[in-house]
């Protein structure tokens, strides 16, 4: 682990992958950011990228992706990610809000199926590079919400995972 990952950066990674969005939009905003502070790395992943080169694999093989490349031990990383990891598990028809009627109808298709065999492509409208910065900004925007009404900038890293644990 770097010097750089402070508590408060782990309860952003957590609050994340917990409260972030759809697992979709989660994975989509982790390879967007996936070294992106990291100019030398050689691999940003822009949106247009992500859209060209990983669209076509399965949800939970962008999660090992992330995982694997993510700047944590692995033991670690394993541990954090189990959170989406485990979300992934449930069928789409079962995470997706219930007010949320025009997702249910657009994912017709797909609603029957483990998140994790879904695809970055089967959840696309009409400009899929776009959607890939709006479920960036969308995810940004639920985690700085979640942060900040629910006081976890203030609560400690443990009451966070605790929360998670107990699924509060």
């Amino acid at each position: 682990m770097t010097e750089h990952m402070t508590e408060q950066y782990f309860k952003l990674l957590v609050t994340t992958l917990w409260k972030g969005g759809y697992p979709h939009e989660i994975i989509s905003f982790l390879l967007y950011k996936l070294h992106q502070d990291d100019p030398g790395h050689g691999s940003i992943w822009s949106p247009k990228r992500i859209v060209r080169d990983l669209s076509h694999l399965k949800l939970i093989q962008l999660c090992d992706i992330i995982e694997q490349e993510y700047p944590l031990p692995k033991d670690l990383a394993e541990s954090i990610f189990y959170i989406i990891r485990n979300r992934m598990l449930n069928k789409l028809e079962d995470i997706i809000k219930p007010r949320d009627t025009s997702a249910k109808k657009r994912l017709q298709p797909i609603l029957k199926l483990p998140v994790s065999v879904t695809r970055l492509k089967d959840y696309f409208q009409k400009i899929p590079d776009a959607n890939i910065s709006d479920w960036s900004y969308k995810v940004q925007k639920n985690v700085r919400e979640v942060m900040t009404s629910e006081g976890w900038i203030e609560r400690s890293y443990e009451e966070l995972l605790f929360a998670v644990i107990s699924g509060n």
